[in-house]
């Protein structure tokens, strides 16, 4: 088997294991983890059309990737929602993503639906993912060392982190400088994918837990607060602190 099909298959066997983490883990009920499984369905089933795994005509081949490479940064940054719970944020993301969607809207239009258009969306999308990943990771991370909780947010803010950054280079070198070397630009694509796929299928395990302890601290909230009532609410909640260390507790009156 050559090597850039060998590198390939392995790529795809990582994009699964993320596949696999959402659904067993039932991430899905997370509605920002529904637009994480979509990409990554896409761009598995895409490889295994670049691989030759699933019989198809080129034309189909070349319209399945300008659909990935449209639809690539709106489903990521709508997913990144979940990585940092901040107004801000929202508001900066959800801008991105209406733009970056009309802009695709009025590129289609004018120049239509081919691999070619979509680079036009796809290079600055790239850019906005990364930069929002370097911001993630480093508030993720300064989180995660006072607090457990944001831990797997902090690995798959990383994850994503190397892997549009690795992207973006890909794109400078195959679509700014025109570098024909497309084998050696797939072999650095699937690596890269494969080791954020890693990344992000375990940042998805730590983050069930942490989901499921809340889930947990949500019913222990309201039988503390069936028990003690209003004027004790403060006791109630410094036994939800002894219970549930490393979480933060707001006391509403």
């Amino acid at each position: 088997m050559p090597l850039l099909e060998t590198i390939g298959l392995i790529s795809s066997i990582a994009i699964a294991l993320p596949i696999i983490a959402i659904l067993v883990l039932r991430l899905t009920t997370f509605k920002t983890y529904s637009f994480l499984l979509l990409y990554l369905v896409m761009i598995f089933a895409y490889n295994f059309l670049q691989l030759g795994y699933i019989s198809a005509s080129e034309n189909f081949i070349d319209k399945a990737a300008a659909a990935d490479n449209f639809l690539d940064v709106p489903l990521m940054l709508l997913f990144t929602l979940s990585l940092y719970p901040s107004k801000l944020f929202k508001g900066i993301v959800t801008v991105a993503v209406a733009l970056l969607t009309l802009t695709s809207v009025l590129i289609i239009s004018i120049l239509g639906f081919s691999i070619y258009t979509a680079t036009y969306v796809l290079g600055p999308g790239i850019l906005i993912l990364f930069l929002l990943s370097v911001y993630l990771t480093w508030n993720n991370l300064r989180l995660s060392v006072r607090r457990k909780s944001a831990t797997g947010r902090a690995i798959i803010s990383a994850g994503l982190l190397f892997m549009y950054g690795s992207y973006l280079i890909l794109y400078t070198i195959v679509y700014v400088l025109n570098d024909a070397h497309i084998e050696q630009a797939l072999l650095l694509f699937y690596t890269c994918t494969t080791i954020a796929c890693i990344a992000i299928s375990v940042g998805a395990y730590f983050e069930s837990r942490r989901y499921y302890r809340l889930k947990e601290l949500k019913i222990t909230r309201k039988e503390l607060s069936q028990i003690y009532g209003g004027q004790k609410q403060n006791k109630a909640s410094l036994l939800e602190a002894a219970l549930f260390p490393g979480e933060q507790f707001t006391v509403k009156n």
